[in-house]
């Protein structure tokens, strides 16, 4: 496409370089119609179509009108905040999970959804010689251990998305039946957090709490990981008040203030 300012790359996949080819076309073009943007970014006016669609139904375009121009949506406003805000948040994050890890005596993990999986974004080890569980930027699918918390925030097409592929077995434990995973996100909102037993590493268990950014919208994921050798599960229960406390204070800290949600 012209005008592309991305660098020669060895790999990439066409549908996906067309579409964000589009929406760059479109950040520099502002309101067009489907001639002139199909123009500017070097397709056919139904290709275009089709992907200013398919970015529609995602809430990244929408058009004025049958006749109208086509906008950006206000999917990109959201994506451009959230980006800035973890960003910020692992900066922001570094006490609470120094807090977290003290008050526990347990690791304390920073997670944030990227898409339709989870990414590690910060730790604060307790204790040099404790299990380190995971590492900062470990990315996996979102149905199992924390990552669930993070699925059953999820826009509904990102759930619909991630619970369609395979989903991996990481132990004998792990959940990989969709339809089970589904019926847990309403519990798991409902409770505020997530509670999870060798889902992910074996002989671990995982609470987690929700993080908000201003608007309300769920962007991260705090929690703690331990060994069943060290801690009963009666024990990691009693610690979902301390998790969920360290959690809302960061959202506060994001400029969240609803804590009725």
């Amino acid at each position: 496409m012209p005008d592309n300012p991305v660098p020669p790359r060895t790999y990439s996949v066409a549908v996906v370089d067309h579409a964000l080819g589009l929406l760059d076309t479109m950040t520099r073009l502002g309101p067009s119609s489907l001639t002139r943007i199909a123009e500017a970014a070097g397709c056919t006016r139904t290709q275009a179509f089709r992907l200013l669609r398919t970015l529609e139904h995602w809430g990244y375009s929408f058009q004025d009108g049958p006749r109208g121009p086509w906008r950006l949506g206000h999917r990109n406003v959201t994506v451009g905040r959230i980006a800035t805000t973890q960003d910020a948040l692992t900066m922001v994050a570094r006490k609470v999970l120094l807090s977290l890890a003290t008050i526990c005596g347990e690791n304390a993990y920073l997670m944030a959804r990227e898409g339709a999986t989870s990414q590690i974004k910060a730790l604060h080890r307790a204790d040099p010689r404790l299990w380190q569980q995971e590492e900062i930027g470990k990315i996996r699918q979102l149905h199992a251990g924390p990552g669930r918390l993070l699925l059953a925030y999820a826009p509904p097409p990102i759930q619909i998305y991630a619970l369609g592929e395979t989903l991996a077995r990481f132990t004998p434990q792990t959940r990989t039946d969709a339809a089970w995973v589904r019926a847990d996100l309403p519990r798991i909102r409902s409770r505020g957090y997530v509670l999870t037993v060798q889902e992910v590493h074996e002989g671990g268990i995982d609470v987690a709490a929700p993080l908000r950014e201003r608007g309300g919208e769920v962007i991260a994921a705090l929690f703690i990981a331990r060994s069943l050798l060290r801690t009963p599960i009666a024990r990691a229960q009693a610690l979902v008040p301390t998790i969920t406390a360290h959690a809302a204070n960061l959202s506060r800290i994001l400029g969240h203030t609803d804590t009725s949600r």
